[in-house]
């Protein structure tokens, strides 16, 4: 009996072996091979993605800005919510895995009954099971425990085979929307956090030229009393120093502002200590990377992989689809023992078995199953679309980033010569212009020549850091950062017919 059951299951397993889905291929990557970070007359040799750095732990080298972020990923609210949405993918997915495997359920019933003499069935003889009454009566009782089988359907076809499959494809495409949101809060956090130090920054040489200007309008103020300076000059020397006193007070707001951010995206507030005190000279590390990338170092971005594993779950929504087409056959059992009474539920003779196999063919569905493939197809298409419309834009991203980043060295280096000859042209200006050889105009220019060109180059720094994000970013957060398969889930690939 039990040898004859095993078979059934086993052949039930045998024929559920085959799937209607497409045969997955990735497709081409609709850009072209490399991404130059160097003028493409240099010729560069293509690199491979060990060349490059791995995590975002590689990338920032500041300390602080190490602690700020370990503290982000722990408290902020968005990644909360990826991580939420991955365990319910999860468990969408063990839901789906389930119905491949049949549901066996264990119980035992009691059935007591007293039948009066007037019924049919009390009104029997007394060679029939049960005790009789002295009312003429009969007592029946039976006892039973075993285990049964639910309806459990044999994947003849793959249907259930590709929905679990695309239960799994959205449970990793999840996954990979939570490594997409932890590489954006990153970047996003680097980004605060450089802008913050920029604000502070322009914010002291402000300050610093407040004063600068204070000085100069008290020796205008001073020179009218005596004569020696008309009211234009003192007109214009309040002018200047009222209009960068305001500024004092945005750059303030602005820098409060840029905490609030801070404390925002960290998810709580954050420590004096771990706030920035200027534009980090180190905080944001690029190693130096190969003169040319492979473009398929894009694969490594968590939204292209998301799009492709959706591809994948759309593809195998295909093979579901085809299945409705196709008979379906599913087995109910029953395996136990009965008696009339409960020590000899387990003796000799009392076992029961029973298997019900059961077929149903659709013969008319008003193209319900029709419609299901064609909508199946169209999603792929779409999920195609996707995926590719992804890649261009991560490579457009990157091949942006790598090009800023050829000029922001040179730019840098011009805006410091700048920054040194204006301090210098206003040191002059002023030792001029207290000794009486020059306008006030000729020194008021210098000065304001000098805040310009500070400004600037503070500007081309931030914008330089922020490069190496935008880099960071657009790379996918450096390749094989956070972007490894959920452990314990094994990607199986549909089986052919």
């Amino acid at each position: 009996m039990r040898r004859r059951i095993s078979s059934a299951i086993l052949l039930a397993l045998g024929v559920s072996a085959c799937s209607l889905a497409p045969d997955y291929r990735r497709p081409a990557m609709p850009v072209p091979l490399a991404l130059a970070d160097e003028p493409r007359e240099t010729a560069p040799v293509p690199a491979t993605t060990t060349d490059l750095p791995s995590g975002w732990q590689t990338f920032i080298a500041e300390p602080r800005l190490r602690q700020l972020a370990a503290m982000a990923i722990a408290n902020n609210r968005d990644l909360r919510l990826a991580l939420a949405n991955v365990d319910m993918a999860r468990a969408q997915y063990r839901i789906r895995r389930a119905d491949l495997f049949p549901t066996i359920a264990a119980g035992g019933q009691a059935n007591l009954q007293r039948l009066s003499a007037d019924t049919p069935a009390g009104s029997i003889g007394s060679n029939a099971p049960g005790s009789s009454a002295g009312d003429g009566s009969r007592r029946i009782d039976t006892y039973s425990a075993g285990a049964s089988l639910n309806a459990w359907e044999i994947d003849l076809f793959g249907r259930l085979r590709n929905e679990n499959e695309a239960a799994l494809q959205r449970y990793l495409a999840t996954d990979m929307a939570r490594s997409s949101v932890q590489m954006t809060l990153i970047a996003e956090l680097s980004t605060l956090y450089v802008r913050l130090g920029a604000d502070q920054d322009r914010l002291r040489t402000t300050i610093e030229t407040q004063k600068a200007f204070g000085v100069t309008q008290a020796i205008v103020l001073a020179r009218h009393d005596a004569g020696a300076a008309s009211a234009l000059e003192v007109r214009q020397a309040i002018t200047a120093y009222e209009n960068v006193r305001a500024q004092v007070q945005a750059l303030t707001t602005s820098v409060a502002q840029d905490r609030n951010a801070l404390d925002l995206i960290a998810g709580a507030p954050v420590p004096a200590d771990l706030l920035p005190d200027g534009i980090p000279t180190a905080g944001i590390t690029l190693r130096t990377l190969p003169g040319e990338l492979p473009s398929t170092v894009l694969l490594s971005r968590p939204d292209i992989q998301q799009a492709e594993h959706e591809l994948q779950a759309a593809n195998a929504d295909i093979g579901a689809a085809r299945a409705a087409f196709f008979p379906s056959l599913s087995l109910v059992g029953a395996l136990g023992t009965l008696s009339t009474g409960i020590g000899g539920l387990f003796a000799g003779g009392s076992n029961y078995w029973a298997v019900t196999p059961q077929a149903s063919f659709s013969i008319f569905d008003a193209g319900r199953a029709k419609g299901g493939i064609r909508y199946a197809e169209a999603e792929k298409r779409a999920m195609l679309a996707r995926y590719e419309r992804s890649i261009q834009s991560g490579f457009r991203e990157s091949a942006d980033a790598l090009a800023r980043r050829q000029t922001l060295g040179s730019e840098v280096d011009a805006r410091q010569l700048q920054r040194n000859a204006a301090r210098e042209a206003y040191t002059l200006a002023q030792a001029r212009f207290r000794s009486g050889l020059d306008p006030f105009l000729v020194t008021l220019d210098s000065e304001r020549a000098y805040y310009a060109a500070e400004l600037a180059l503070l500007a081309i720094r931030e914008t330089r850091e922020a490069s190496s994000i935008a880099l960071f970013r657009a790379l996918g957060g450096w390749p094989g950062a956070d972007v490894a398969q959920p452990p314990g889930i094994v990607d199986h690939g549909n089986a052919g017919m």
